[in-house]
């Protein structure tokens, strides 16, 4: 009888430290919730790029842009975009020469929160820069586009990048 007990004894102590093992080296069930939700809730957070899609090459010389703000963002109380002249360069987001500003557009959040014409742009919102006076972007040219938008508790930003192509986006007369 006392080898059974002994027996059960320390099957029972093997089990017990074997579950303590294994508390000490995985998360709790909590804590791996809390991750997700904190990865779910830094995406919410991020402006997406619709049009042009981020990277895209061969895009047409008149662009138009079009984003989606965060889900928990809610109404926008400013929106402000901005386009960058980057230059022909092999990758964009490596250090080189700094890229030109071209244009500014305000007032997007009362007239188009989400998409913005600069060749149309409209009516109500402020543009300003050499975007203004340009009839088409050069052609094979990268450039950085930035959105920037205000909420009542939440502010986001977000830039991306795109490339011309080499055709004209006006017929030819």
């Amino acid at each position: 009888m006392n080898r059974l007990f002994s027996v059960l004894a320390g099957g029972a102590l093997a089990l017990a430290a074997a579950v303590l093992a294994a508390g000490c080296e995985s998360e709790s069930p909590t804590e791996k919730a809390g991750d997700a939700k904190g990865q779910d809730t830094a995406a919410a957070k991020q402006i997406t790029a619709v049009e042009p899609r981020p990277r895209a090459e061969s895009v047409t010389r008149q662009p138009r842009f079009r984003w989606r703000l965060p889900a928990l963002f809610g109404i926008p109380t400013l929106v402000t975009f901005k386009l960058y002249e980057v230059g022909r360069v092999a990758d964009p987001t490596q250090p080189g020469p700094e890229p030109r500003e071209i244009g500014i557009a305000s007032g997007l959040h009362d007239v188009s929160p989400t998409e913005f014409d600069p060749f149309h742009p409209p009516a109500g919102a402020v543009m300003t820069g050499a975007l203004c006076d340009m009839p088409q972007l050069k052609p094979d040219t990268w450039y950085r586009w930035t959105i920037r938008a205000i909420g009542d508790v939440e502010t986001a930003e977000a830039t991306f990048h795109f490339r011309t192509r080499s055709e004209s986006a006006t017929p030819a007369k």
